[in-house]
């Protein structure tokens, strides 16, 4: 039997021409009292980092009810490319940007700022933030342009800011390296640093609680069950100092949040050294689940040698050792990016929308209303291709979490995906 060497570094989506299956199925059109009107702009490349030459990290900190900052950090090798030479000691990068109010997508608020970047005085990443006010209090979206000198370059993203005190917004977390302070920009962390989280709320002390990390049920989109989330009552609970250096030693879920508050606050998620990528052998099993049955998920995860049988696993369903490495680099890279993208109190692959970005790839439409968002499948969604609506719910404990409205009418089409999956193929679909 061949043996498979897997390395897996994942940030970049690569679309694969080869080995892709076609599909034309009818839209799923959701039911006119199920979902609210969208704005009419296609956010794709939200989710789809091949669209776009630079990938910005983007974090909003509330400093006061009416104000926020919006704070951002790019790569250096990546602003490069947006220059009109590759031997430019300097460059401009642009952003642009506009506030709307969540009801009607009425503009509140824009603005424009220009950085002049010279490269001899940066080093990896290059970071800043702007300040936008957000009158009466109310909840908006930010659409956030950021593009260079070179034409048809850049990226546009997508925030909300909800000052509320309920949310993630109030704390600004930041990982402490060689006594310096950075911000992180994602909610993840680990056991081998050590963190500080600033507020500007008022209370200096603040409850955090634990929950250990359950076992994952995977349940198809057609499967008409609530989703799984973390129960009500922690695992454990602590005190924690605003601006205090804190570990986090134990692998889980952390909630920041003031003491009488049960839901909502800052979510921090300690997976393992490396999430949210995948660099071992024991962090790709779990993510097989999509594709197994509990039987054969059972046998792997039995098994003596758990890289022969990963590997056996891939290489049993492809024509070639070549497939099944093409299969192996997608499936996994879809993992990476939907831990990035989809991140909850869970694992981003073991969300609703994670399970369908792995099976199905980067939507091509992705239309956004308040607290819905509408994914399309296929070249044309207005003749042919899949839907697939996502509530964003407040659970006990969260409160962005995004749940798929689930169809029986699925049933099909994710046969169709898991067979070819499993035949050794990428599941695509297209007219």
């Amino acid at each position: 039997m061949m043996r498979l060497k897997i390395k897996v570094y994942v940030y970049i989506y690569v679309f694969l021409s080869l080995i892709l299956i076609q599909a034309c199925v009818g839209v799923q059109m959701p039911n006119n009292n199920a979902y609210s009107s969208s704005y009419k702009y296609n956010f794709a490349s939200l989710y789809n980092p091949s669209l776009s030459e630079i990938h910005p990290e983007i974090r909003i900190f509330a400093k006061s009810e009416n104000q926020a900052l919006v704070l951002y950090k790019i790569q250096t090798n990546e602003i490069k490319n947006l220059t009109n030479s590759i031997t430019d000691e300097s460059t401009k990068l642009t952003i642009k940007y506009t506030l709307r109010d969540t009801e009607k997508f009425e503009v509140v608020d824009s603005g424009t700022v220009v950085n002049i970047i010279n490269f001899n005085e940066i080093s990896e990443n290059f970071s800043s933030y702007f300040t936008v006010k957000t009158p009466n209090q109310e909840n908006h979206k930010i659409i956030i342009s950021i593009y260079g000198e070179k034409a048809n370059s850049g990226k546009r993203m997508l925030e909300d800011i909800e000052l509320n005190q309920n949310n993630e917004l109030w704390y600004l977390p930041k990982i402490i390296k060689n006594d310096t302070e950075e911000i992180l920009y994602s909610n993840f962390v680990n056991s081998n640093n050590s963190y500080k989280i600033s507020s500007n709320i008022k209370d200096s002390l603040i409850k955090v609680d634990y929950y250990k990390m359950q076992e994952h049920v995977h349940l198809p989109p057609y499967y008409i069950t609530p989703t799984q989330n973390i129960s009500s009552k922690p695992d454990s609970s602590f005190i924690y100092k605003i601006n205090d250096s804190i570990k986090f030693n134990a692998k889980g879920v952390y909630f920041f949040r003031k003491e009488k508050q049960s839901s909502g606050g800052l979510c921090l998620l300690n997976i393992d050294n490396d999430f949210p990528e995948i660099k071992t052998i024991e962090a790709m099993l779990e993510p097989l689940k999509l594709l197994t049955s509990s039987k054969e998920y059972k046998e792997i995860k039995n098994s003596e040698n758990l890289k022969f049988s990963i590997d056996n696993f891939w290489l049993s369903k492809s024509q070639s050792q070549k497939f099944a490495k093409e299969q192996i680099r997608v499936f996994y890279n879809r993992i990476v990016l939907a831990n990035i993208y989809f991140s909850e109190e869970k694992e981003g692959w073991k969300t609703d929308k994670g399970m369908i970005y792995i099976m199905f790839g980067p939507p091509t439409v992705i239309n956004i209303s308040r607290n819905q968002e509408e994914w399309f499948y296929g070249e044309d969604p207005d003749v042919a291709g899949i839907f697939f609506l996502f509530d964003k719910i407040e659970t006990q404990n969260y409160n962005k979490s995004w749940v798929l409205k689930r169809d029986s009418n699925y049933q099909t089409i994710w046969a169709q995906a898991l067979q070819t999956w499993r035949q050794g193929r990428i599941f695509t679909i297209s007219n």
